[in-house]
């Protein structure tokens, strides 16, 4: 079974990279936690974990996690549309590490109550939205943010 890992990736108005995963950056308006490892498999064969190395950075650190923004859902230039999952902004290396189920998943939530509140309430502004509006609401339904 061909499984297509990586696709084309928006540029959001906040682009997460593999240093913001390595700090374990958080950001105020944060829609995922996540610490699922940098996972690039070479077309050569093997994979490269970040995780399978050791270091001082906050990422290796017991608990540790790095928020993914609203930002990156949200493309520059266009006022009513949002691109969660895979195809979020992100480097390659971060996109490695961003494209599991999971935060897949919580984007798409995020994008779901962000696109309906904007359509809604803000003419179709995906900008306009109280972002922590909107963490309150995730985690109103069970999220951890």
């Amino acid at each position: 079974m061909v499984g297509v890992r990586e696709s084309r990736r928006i540029v959001g108005d906040y682009t997460l990279s593999a240093e913001d995963i390595l700090s374990a950056a958080k950001f105020p308006d944060s829609i995922c936690r996540n610490h699922y490892p940098v996972d690039i498999h070479s077309v050569k064969g093997g994979a490269k974990l970040l995780h399978e190395t050791g270091g001082e950075a906050p990422y290796f650190a017991k608990d540790a996690w790095h928020d993914l923004p609203y930002r990156c859902i949200v493309p520059q230039g266009v006022s009513n549309l949002l691109v969660p999952g895979r195809a979020a902004s992100s480097t390659f290396e971060a996109q490695s590490s961003v494209r599991v189920q999971q935060n897949c998943h919580t984007m798409g939530e995020a994008a779901g109550i962000a696109a309906a509140w904007a359509a809604a309430r803000y003419g179709g502004d995906v900008r306009a939205i109280d972002v922590s509006e909107l963490q309150t609401e995730m985690r109103r339904l069970g999220g951890r943010l």
